[in-house]
């Protein structure tokens, strides 16, 4: 299930760019939470859960790392071996970190599965082709790297029953030298077929509809009033020297639904979507 997949490629950028835009600079703890529970619910419909377990060890790393090594802030827990401070603004801000890390993370995952090669080169090819054609290669290598390797190592444990560390380093090798033939083949593929030449023209099957107006503009007026709030001081926070934000008030309540709004925006396209086709189909 992937509704938000089949929008334009304009939509599903804008819709990323500024969402992890957001949950990179909005500190505030509401939004934080409000960021990773949009981010997870959406990995959890796209089948990406699994993305939390590769973010959760560099979250606690930041989370525990932080506070070592920062030693700001006014109430003073305990004193470290060397004599610096271990002090409770720094285990705020380095879980704030960690929260901001998951998020992030998270939306780059989604990122990956909306966001396909053909549609970054869609929207940057005219502007920027070879950092487009880059772009798009990195995000197909991890996978494929992933589908290589297992296939080596199935066929590696069908041979030999077992699967020691020696047999890792093998298939590692394997791994490197498919990928290098891998991009010999690439490169003859796209010199057969014309990369690099001047007016080469490229086929292209999106058209921008109306539901992709509608993704645009829920983006920009949620977006404006979220950045207008910002601007306004709503989602105000600090955590040195003293942990303090912003008077909660109903203007900053519906400052934070606009921004929830936004984070759950994928969620509720694939809900009503369901919803949708469930109705149709009682109907049949």
């Amino acid at each position: 299930m992937n509704e938000f997949k089949e929008y334009h490629p304009v939509a599903g950028f804008v819709y990323f760019a500024l969402v992890i835009t957001f949950s990179m600079f909005f500190m505030h703890p509401v939004c934080l939470a409000l960021s990773f529970l949009g981010a997870f619910l959406y990995s959890l419909i796209l089948g990406r859960a699994k993305t939390i377990l590769y973010a959760l060890p560099v979250a606690v790393f930041a989370a525990v790392l932080n506070p070592l090594f920062n030693h700001s802030g006014a109430t003073v827990l305990f004193y470290l071996g060397n004599g610096n401070p271990f002090t409770a603004e720094s285990v705020y801000y380095g879980l704030a970190a960690a929260a901001m890390l998951c998020a992030v993370i998270c939306w780059f995952s989604c990122f990956g599965a909306v966001m396909t090669g053909d549609k970054t080169i869609y929207l940057f090819g005219r502007i920027i082709p070879s950092m487009s054609l880059v772009i798009s290669m990195i995000l197909r290598l991890i996978p494929e790297f992933k589908r290589k390797m297992r296939e080596i190592g199935n066929a590696r444990k069908g041979l030999f029953k077992k699967y020691r560390l020696k047999d890792a380093v093998l298939v590692f090798g394997a791994l490197v030298s498919a990928s290098l033939e891998g991009a010999v083949e690439t490169a003859d593929s796209m010199s057969c077929r014309g990369y690099g030449l001047k007016h080469r023209s490229a086929y292209s099957n999106y058209i921008f509809t109306k539901r992709d107006a509608a993704v645009c503009i829920a983006c920009a007026v949620t977006g404006t009033y979220t950045v207008i709030g910002a601007a306004e001081g709503a989602l105000g926070w600090r955590y040195f020297p003293s942990v303090s934000g912003a008077e909660i008030t109903p203007y900053g309540i519906s400052v934070f639904a606009a921004y929830f709004v936004m984070c759950l925006m994928p969620v509720i396209i694939e809900v009503t979507e369901v919803c949708r086709w469930k109705a149709i189909k009682s109907k049949i």
